[in-house]
């Protein structure tokens, strides 16, 4: 396996290889999914797929400490983490996994971990013979992120297309947006995965790879807009898209598409597209996290020949 994590300057396109076999111990990197900054401090968060654990990668070392898997902390366990968000103010963070009820049926559940012990607490979904919360099921939910209070998550599913709010207090669900049935208005979503929240403005970026397009939607009423998409807007258009984030202090949206094998600077504005950062043919970027105050990105690399 050719995982590392890497940090990239969007500055001068200064890159180097923050954790990986080779730099850093623990954990053999294998899947990484998701990945979150432990802003301003000294720690990214991500989850692996395979081994259903989650870790904490120290950035000035690389090392990798397991913070809750089947051997630490108690609780429901991980099973297929997907989605990561990180509540620092109450020192924990979130997990979407996945119960296979059949190869077409894909039920998830969110969970909280304590990043102090590891434990983990059923938030919302059905989990290994218990459930929590009442609402539609959350069907294959990738993407996930808290508000500043902590009591509210928003859940991009893609199955069907969706945005669901989960209260975090009580695990209850609410489709926000339809597929043009409910009240909301705007384009329907298909296949979403990436999402940030824009809390000061009350809007969701979510990007929609099938459509090739990266939405704005109100998280109240669910109502959408298409911010950039080939038809909207001019620049190198968006072909595969993987993941997004939000730069608030630039207005704009940074989206990775592995077609160009770039990151694309979105402006949330007018949705013109420019590419920020080339990578080489041997970088397979899976997910990344930006520090908006640095200008610079934090990458899950496919192979770590950095150069």
């Amino acid at each position: 396996c050719n995982e590392s994590v890497m940090y990239v300057s969007l500055v001068d396109g200064e890159r180097s290889t923050i954790s990986s076999d080779s730099v850093g111990s623990g954990p053999t990197i294998e899947r990484l999914m998701g990945i979150v900054l432990d802003y301003p401090g000294d720690y990214i968060y991500a989850t692996y797929a395979e081994l259903n654990m989650s870790v904490g990668i120290q950035m000035s070392t690389g090392t990798r400490t397991v913070l809750s898997d089947s051997s630490v902390g108690a609780g429901p366990e991980i099973v297929g983490p997907l989605g990561l968000a990180v509540d620092l103010g109450q020192n924990r963070a979130f997990v979407t996994c996945i119960n296979l009820v059949s190869p077409s049926d894909v039920v998830g559940y969110l969970l909280s971990i304590d990043l102090s012990t590891g434990n983990r607490t059923l938030v919302s979904g059905p989990a290994l013979g218990t459930s929590t919360g009442s609402g539609p099921a959350l069907h294959t939910p990738l993407g996930i992120t808290i508000n500043g209070a902590g009591n509210i998550a928003h859940v991009v599913c893609d199955d069907p297309g969706a945005l669901m709010m989960i209260e975090i207090p009580t695990g209850n669900r609410t489709q926000i947006t339809s597929t043009g049935t409910g009240e909301d208005t705007g384009p329907s979503l298909i296949m979403p995965t990436g999402m940030e929240t824009d809390a000061q403005n009350e809007v969701v970026i979510v990007l929609d790879p099938q459509q090739q397009a990266l939405f704005s939607i109100d998280a109240l009423t669910g109502n959408r807009n298409i911010l950039s998409d080939p038809t909207v807007s001019t620049g190198p258009p968006m072909i595969n898209p993987l993941s997004v984030a939000l730069d608030a202090p630039r207005d704009r949206a940074v989206v990775y598409d592995s077609h160009f094998e770039a990151l694309l600077s979105v402006d949330l504005d007018t949705g013109a597209r420019t590419i920020i950062h080339d990578f080489v043919s041997s970088e397979w970027i899976t997910d990344f996290a930006l520090d908006t105050e640095s200008n610079t990105a934090y990458l899950i690399n496919n192979s770590y020949d950095v150069r």
